[in-house]
C-alpha cells in the first residue's frame, strides 16, 4: 500500500509533536554577572560590586530546567520567577524574519538545513 505525500507529511508531524513535548524551551535572563572578562582597575571593579555572582547566574539558568512544577515550555524567566516576555519576544513575523536571516547567515557557513 503506497502512503500519499500528506499521510506521510501528517505522520512526520506526529513524530515531531510527539519528540518535542518532552522537550520544554525557555528563554532566561541571566541578569548582571560578575566575571573575569574585561581590564582590570577601579572602574571594573567598582561595577562588579553590583554584579550577581556566578552561581546565581548559574541558579538561573537551572531554575525552569530542575524545577518540577513547571511542566511546559515556552517561558520566559528572570530571577527564578516566570516574567511575561515583551512583544518582540511574542511577534511570530519578526520571529520567522529572524529564523529566515539565521538559516541565510548559517548557509554561508555550508551548514546545511
Amino acid at each position: 500500500m503506497h502512503q500519499s505525500d500528506d499521510d506521510l507529511q501528517s505522520k512526520q508531524s506526529k513524530q515531531s509533536k510527539q519528540l518535542i513535548k518532552w522537550h520544554y524551551f525557555y528563554s532566561i535572563h541571566l541578569g548582571f554577572i560578575s566575571t573575569n572578562i574585561g581590564p582590570e582597575g577601579f572602574i571594573r571593579n567598582f561595577v562588579m560590586m553590583f554584579a550577581r555572582s556566578p552561581d546565581i547566574g548559574a541558579i538561573n539558568v537551572m531554575y525552569p530546567a530542575l524545577d518540577p512544577k513547571i511542566d511546559e515550555g515556552e517561558k520566559y524567566f528572570e530571577d527564578c520567577k516566570e516574567v511575561k516576555a515583551n512583544d518582540q519576544a511574542l511577534d511570530e513575523e519578526l520571529a520567522k524574519k529572524f529564523w529566515e536571516k539565521f538559516e541565510e547567515l548559517l548557509n554561508n557557513y555550508d551548514l546545511i538545513f
